[in-house]
């Protein structure tokens, strides 16, 4: 399972949550897909005031850059990151429509190719237009497959959490969703980290 109770969260412990926090504070930027969005409620990106002064003194920005696929838009501007007036938000979609007013600073990359968001084209000027060398992608499944088919992962951050939770009865969405990979994607393993048996591992693509 990707989620129970369609959240993430209950499915990690407290090394979960600190190696996806210290991740999120060595990138230029963190990657979401829209349902992904509505689903958690984002917020800022990074939160702790000790956590910003450290990347300022590595050169980086105060967080990283927030960064949404969204195909259509349809985006409630209540979610907290959207309606935070201190956030910086890139929504990166094919439609040529935009958000309501939103509390957020807002940018848009809009990268169309047959009607759907040409994923190359948006990096090259996510990288050429804020300066972004370091992604962080944080799902959902579609977006991960939709990367992954581009060929545009690198590495793939994987935790195992010890739970058993059983089918609900509804479609299940894995890691990655929205086609099969063809031929299958190999991966090498960088590492393995352990902690009260959650198992974290490190792939290179």
């Amino acid at each position: 399972r990707a989620s129970i109770g369609g959240r993430s969260g209950p499915l990690g412990d407290r090394a979960d949550r600190e190696l996806f926090h210290a991740l999120r504070a060595t990138v230029d930027a963190v990657l979401i897909g829209g349902g992904t969005l509505r689903r958690e409620r984002y917020g800022r990106i990074i939160r702790d005031e000790a956590t910003r002064r450290r990347r300022v003194q590595q050169g980086l920005r105060e967080e990283p850059l927030a960064c949404v696929v969204s195909a259509r838009l349809t985006l409630p501007t209540d979610i907290p990151l959207l309606a935070d007036p201190d956030a910086r938000v890139v929504l990166l979609t094919p439609s040529a429509a935009s958000l309501p007013r939103a509390g957020a600073q807002v940018d848009y990359v809009r990268a169309e190719r047959d009607g759907m968001l040409d994923l190359p084209a948006a990096m090259t000027e996510l990288r050429e237009r804020f300066s972004i060398a370091t992604l962080l992608c944080e799902g959902g499944p579609h977006l991960n497959g939709e990367l992954l088919a581009a060929g545009l992962v690198d590495e793939l951050m994987l935790s195992f959490a010890p739970l058993l939770a059983g089918d609900d009865g509804q479609s299940q969405l894995r890691i990655v969703a929205g086609g099969e990979l063809v031929p299958p994607l190999s991966m090498r393993l960088i590492s393995v980290a352990e902690s009260d048996s959650h198992l974290f591992l490190r792939y290179g693509l």
